[in-house]
């Protein structure tokens, strides 16, 4: 049996190497303890086959970036992105900075840098895999497409050209996971560790201790809450907005802070949104819709069930919660990519309560496996129209030479399967 498995092993990390697609499959199925093998496999691959292609995209910065850093000398570096972290309004972060800096010193190149991005959201995303299947303890097909949803749909890793924000996404919702639901102070860390990541997150820091409080509320508050949040987004962007440019925040945190509800700004995103063809509309905003609507449900039929769960209810708790702060704040400029943390939590809860309610009546039933909930079906039509948006997205950075084994690589030019496609 032994011998059986480490030929299986050996297969499977061969079959990686020459078509590193594969470990993306594979990482999922093996044991832990060998699923960053897979995953360093694939990640090496996709940051080497990475196409910077397009000015317009963030990587295009990013790569300028580790040129100009490969000029800066540590002094010049800590004066620009350590010292003036808290004093200037564009340094706002040091995940990236420090990374490509440390990079440009051992003389990588943006292949390499993109590499190290996609090897920790792949990471990131593997490990909050394993805290879902070890919460749910599911193995059925629904866990398998519901876990491809949250995983690929969401948040998925073609996303890395907006390194900064999407990592942050996955530190915070792992340290989410993991501390409130599995018990785990370090598990604090991922979460004070995001605003290193992207700035914007410091408000999930700062809201963070009080996330579970809806759960003191009762069903009919925090149905109530939600309702009004749908209401107040443009008075609290007036409110913040207000608050920020009178120099209410202080410092480098209100430069920050200051360039997001600035009037220029609020008009570009606006205009934007506006120039957005219906697909992509749709495709954004469909999912997160359908999904308020679920936890309603949920919360007013369902709330005696999941409240004798602590699982549950403190799940149900952190979701309204990140539920009302996203409606909340829709209206802050950029802030409607906070929705995916409530799609990921609420996309879990949905997971989580089938699971329990699947294991309180049925046990030992094989064709349970199989049958997927009415709610899955009622979502079957937002995921596919953000598959669509996601594929959309991904063809423009993906490397076609990322989808075909080695051997074939250097028949193609390494485009992006979009510009592959038009030319």
């Amino acid at each position: 049996m032994k011998d059986s498995n480490s030929r299986y092993i050996g297969f499977s990390i061969l079959a990686t190497i020459m078509w590193p697609v594969l470990g993306l499959f594979f990482a999922f199925i093996v044991k832990r303890k060998l699923a960053f093998i897979f995953l360093l496999i694939s990640a090496t691959w996709y940051g080497l086959t990475f196409p910077f292609s397009n000015p317009e995209l963030d990587s295009w910065r990013y790569a300028e970036a580790l040129s100009e850093m490969k000029g800066l000398n540590l002094k010049q570096f800590l004066d620009v992105y350590i010292y003036g972290y808290l004093r200037h309004e564009s340094a706002l972060d040091l995940y990236q900075p420090v990374v490509t800096f440390l990079l440009a010193k051992l003389d990588a190149s943006k292949e390499l840098m993109f590499t190290f991005f996609a090897l920790v959201v792949f990471t990131l995303q593997y490990l909050c895999y394993v805290q879902i299947k070890k919460i749910s303890g599911e193995k059925s097909i629904f866990f398998l497409f519901m876990s491809l949803a949250i995983l690929f749909l969401c948040v998925p890793i073609f996303y890395i050209n907006g390194v900064r924000f999407y990592t942050a996404c996955w530190f915070f919702i792992l340290g989410c996971l993991g501390f409130y639901l599995s018990n785990k102070k370090s598990a604090l860390l991922f979460v004070l560790f995001s605003p290193l990541v992207h700035f914007s997150f410091i408000i999930f820091v700062l809201i963070f201790p009080f996330l579970k409080l809806t759960k003191q509320f009762g069903k009919n508050k925090v149905i109530a809450l939600i309702l009004i949040s749908f209401t107040l987004g443009n008075w609290v962007l007036g409110f913040i907005s207000n608050i920020i440019l009178s120099g209410g925040g202080g410092g480098g945190v209100n430069d920050k802070a200051a360039r997001y509800v600035n009037e220029d700004y609020v008009e570009l995103v606006d205009n934007s949104a506006t120039q957005a063809n219906i697909i992509v509309s749709l495709g954004g905003n469909l999912l997160y819709y359908l999904l308020i609507v679920i936890l309603l449900y949920l919360t007013a039929r369902k709330y005696q069930y999941f409240y004798k769960h602590k699982t549950l209810i403190t799940l149900w708790a952190i979701t309204s919660s990140c539920l009302i702060f996203s409606l909340l704040t829709s209206s802050v400029p950029s802030m409607g990519r906070f929705n995916v943390i409530f799609e990921v939590l609420c996309l879990i809860f949905i997971l989580l309560y089938y699971s329990h309610k699947r294991q309180g009546f049925v046990k030992n039933n094989r064709r349970e496996k199989f049958i997927f909930p009415v709610m899955f079906i009622i979502l079957l039509p937002a995921l596919i129209l953000r598959l669509v948006v996601v594929i959309r997205l991904a063809i423009e950075v993906t490397g076609v030479q990322f989808l075909i084994p080695i051997v074939f690589s250097p028949i193609l030019d390494n485009y992006s399967i979009y510009s592959f496609y038009k030319s």
